[in-house]
């Protein structure tokens, strides 16, 4: 009985300790592993300590650190922003120091217009064909006045973008002749890529070409006329996509001053030219098969399409003609600042009647 007696004094004094710890909302007392009521030994109470950072010196450095980030994303966004600004203003620059070598260039370089002739077009274009007789069954669709129109056609388009590519203001344009290739005639003539170097020689020594401090660009001399300007005169040094029509008017007719059609016929450089009354009396007798009438962008197509499969056939028999392809691009070489005279160098007459396809005939 005294036992019984002992553990229940000891439960009882195990509950009202817990029941006292619930109370004062503390288990600062505890219990050891036999359930009995231990005291334990109370912290001092020594105050919040403050939050580590809390002070002054820890809220500059704070604001320091802001600020420095702040900088810094302000930079990188300059920076994105002066690299976009000289991406538009400077193209295809590498940096700063060569938008400045561009700039010091253009400001030092100074622009000289050289007047170009078309003559070598000519001169080319004979040659290919005359390559083309040593060949059987050479294709016979595409003409020699089709290639010669077409190297006309590329020629000028390569100088309007020499042209376009000068940011200096044009001045004396009435010096220069007019072009009248529209946007779609030049996207049509880009598409021609490939040449004989007879020709393709002579369309890449035209463009911009530097010399010392000097730029020289290439133009077209503007068409002449008589005094009244009442008649056009005929140049054999100046023929041009352009006016390629009116130049074969003027020397198929009779009215134009015979002084006139007797110095372009010493000097002419046309392919498939058919001439009657020799060198004292020249007058044109196929100026339609040279240029017809209201030729367009359709009959430009055709030209380039037709004359395709005779130089591919070139290009197969002779691989020694084609080293490298047509270019648009506005430099040139300082081959274009040669000159020399015409010295009654010509295209030999085409006689009538004669085929101009250059067939096995």
């Amino acid at each position: 009985m005294m036992a019984r007696n002992n553990n229940y004094d000891y439960q009882r004094s195990g509950r009202d300790g817990f029941k006292r710890a619930l109370q004062n909302d503390s288990f600062e007392n505890g219990y050891d592993e036999s359930r009995r009521f231990v005291e334990q030994n109370k912290a001092p109470d020594r105050g919040r300590r403050p939050r580590r950072g809390g002070g002054p010196s820890r809220q500059n450095f704070q604001k320091n650190r802001v600020s420095e980030f702040r900088s810094t994303q302000n930079n990188i966004t300059e920076a994105d922003l002066a690299e976009d600004l000289r991406r538009k203003l400077f193209p295809g620059v590498k940096n700063g120091q060569s938008a400045m070598e561009r700039l010091d260039e253009v400001n030092t370089l100074r622009a000289i217009t050289l007047t170009v002739t078309t003559r070598a077009i000519g001169f080319g274009t004979a040659s290919i064909f005359a390559s083309l007789y040593e060949f059987n069954n050479v294709p016979v669709r595409g003409t020699i006045f089709q290639l010669y129109r077409i190297s006309l056609a590329i020629l000028e388009v390569k100088v309007k973008v020499c042209q376009r590519s000068i940011t200096s203001v044009q001045t004396n344009k009435e010096d220069y002749a007019r072009l009248i290739m529209n946007e779609d005639m030049i996207q049509a003539v880009k598409g021609i890529t490939m040449l004989p170097d007879q020709l393709t020689s002579v369309i890449k020594a035209v463009g911009k070409v530097k010399v010392g401090d000097k730029l020289y660009t290439p133009k077209f001399a503007r068409d002449r006329y008589t005094d009244r300007r009442d008649t056009f005169i005929p140049q054999s040094e100046n023929i041009t996509f352009s006016n390629v029509r009116r130049v074969v008017l003027a020397v198929a007719d009779h009215n134009t001053p015979i002084d006139y059609r007797r110095r372009f016929y010493r000097n002419s450089p046309i392919p498939g030219a058919i001439w009657a009354g020799g060198p004292n009396d020249p007058v044109l007798i196929n100026p339609d098969e040279i240029m017809p009438d209201d030729y367009g962008l359709n009959e430009l197509n055709d030209d380039i399409v037709e004359c395709h499969a005779k130089l591919t056939f070139l290009a197969k028999k002779a691989p020694k003609y084609y080293t490298s392809a047509v270019g648009y691009e506005p430099e040139g070489t300082k081959a274009m600042l040669t000159c020399n005279r015409q010295g009654g160098l010509r295209v030999i007459d085409r006689r009538q009647g004669m085929l101009a396809v250059c067939d096995a005939t």
